[in-house]
């Protein structure tokens, strides 16, 4: 799943586009299914992502197409940093329990990236997350030109050209 494409509307990615589609719908570049409804803003270049929107969106899909398999994530958006907690997470063969892993979220060159500053348990697969969630965040967010980012009160903040 991708976040929906912008309108003259700021949306979570829980809210559906209200353009119509011409992605048939198991292409990855449909937005996420959802119920409610936009909400009306003057500024079209601001897409917001709630914590809960960003965690149903990864374990709905994105992670599959890495072979990754998550139980119990949580995502945390505090102080334009992002914090992600999984009780198992799944890479094959290779299971991690009781994952931390934190760090800052940043544009550069139209593109969201997460930069780790710190990860728990060390090991292999923790070792191997934050490629993945860079290819995660491209796969979620490569429909946009992202100018900046901001990770605050329990939401993320793009701003898009």
């Amino acid at each position: 799943p991708q976040l929906p494409s912008p309108t003259t509307t700021v949306r979570t990615i829980a809210t559906p586009a209200t353009e119509p589609s011409s992605t048939p719908p198991s292409s990855p570049t449909r937005g996420v299914e959802a119920t409610q409804r936009p909400t009306p803003t003057p500024d079209a270049k601001l897409i917001i992502v709630g914590e809960e929107e960003m965690s149903r969106a990864i374990t709905g899909g994105a992670t599959e197409a890495q072979g990754l398999k998550a139980e119990g994530l949580q995502i945390r958006f505090r102080d334009d940093r992002m914090a992600v907690a999984a009780d198992r997470l799944e890479l094959g063969p290779v299971q991690v329990q009781q994952l931390m892993i934190s760090g800052r979220l940043v544009a550069e060159d139209g593109k969201l990236y997460f930069e780790a500053e710190t990860i728990s348990p060390r090991g292999l697969v923790a070792s191997l997350l934050p490629s993945l969630a860079n290819q995660m965040l491209a796969q979620l967010t490569g429909q946009w030109y992202i100018e900046e980012v901001q990770a605050r009160d329990g939401r993320l903040l793009l701003r898009i050209r």
